[in-house]
């Protein structure tokens, strides 16, 4: 009857267990789930050892940290990738328009100039040329505007970012708390389904920031972030701030905050969606907007001279 008993109970688990798979076939994050079973302890008689039926090991998931890594890895570079091709395509949409970009308006006054030298006397072609100019120098400062209104852009996404990403590393650091209690009652037993949901949230805070992770002894994860910055040590989470760069007042930096001030740490957040933001600011608009300026001066000392 006893032998009976554990088959029917391990019988049971694997039904209710597949059961369980099905059910959670479209939660995001959700691995497989296998039940494991041994045989019980055998017991000793003067005869020989008796079998005493199936007990049942643990309920293990179907994973795989090598191919989840390098599914977040592909994921958080592809977030990163499509965040800064639809930031830079901002800027190629604006200066390459063929009606109101900077080239239409360096031609049309370019050509006004033409014309005076062809005839200097033109009372009609010298106006030409003022109206050109006078376009022009509009062109400039409506080009400097929009590109002034990306920084104050991809500044309001950083804050939102790094809302987003503090509070992530909270939810972790609550998710690491519980997964370290729960199977420390449970007798060392992993907590899958708490485990499935960490490992949903991390792939979230990776979309946004690029992350690492490193598994502690007691099932809590440590969070790593840009070059090794940790994010999350245990159940505790660090908290990330932006403040006015002292480089360029018109962008953010980020750093972490404490009551000593905020330490930056900008240049080592290169993946996921905040990395392209801040390599969008740094690298393209920065650029874009001095070498706007050299041209207007260059076009404007030309002309003075």
């Amino acid at each position: 009857f006893n032998i009976g008993l554990t088959g029917l109970t391990a019988a049971q688990a694997q039904l209710a267990t597949p059961a369980h798979n099905i059910a959670n076939a479209a939660t995001p994050g959700f691995h497989r789930q296998r039940v494991e079973l041994q045989n019980n302890v055998p017991q000793a008689s003067g005869d020989g050892f008796f079998g005493t039926g199936v007990d049942i090991s643990t309920v293990r998931r179907v994973y795989s940290e090598f191919l989840d890594n390098q599914v977040s890895l592909a994921v958080g570079r592809q977030a990163y990738l499509d965040t800064y091709r639809s930031e830079i395509s901002q800027i190629d949409n604006l200066l390459a328009d063929p009606n109101s970009g900077l080239t239409p308006a360096l031609s049309e006054f370019f050509n006004t100039v033409q014309e005076v030298g062809a005839d200097p006397e033109s009372a009609a072609t010298r106006q030409g040329m003022l109206s050109g100019a006078a376009t022009l120098v509009s062109r400039f400062r409506a080009l400097d505007a929009r590109i002034s209104k990306m920084y104050e852009s991809a500044n309001g996404q950083i804050s939102d970012l790094v809302t987003s990403i503090n509070g992530l590393a909270t939810e972790i650091a609550k998710l690491n708390q519980s997964i370290v209690t729960a199977e420390g009652a449970g007798g060392g037993h992993a907590a899958n389904d708490l485990r499935d949901k960490r490992d949903a949230v991390i792939g979230e805070l990776n979309k946004l920031t690029g992350a690492t992770t490193i598994e502690q002894s007691d099932g809590a994860i440590n969070v790593m972030i840009g070059t090794g910055q940790n994010l999350v040590v245990g159940n505790h989470a660090l908290s990330l701030a932006t403040s006015v760069s002292r480089e360029d007042s018109r962008r953010l930096e980020v750093g972490y905050t404490s009551a000593g001030g905020t330490s930056i740490i900008t240049s080592s957040l290169t993946g996921g969606e905040l990395g392209a933001v801040l390599a969008f600011q740094r690298d393209a608009l920065a650029p874009t907007l001095s070498n706007l300026g050299r041209i207007a001066t260059a076009v404007g000392f030309d002309f003075k001279q």
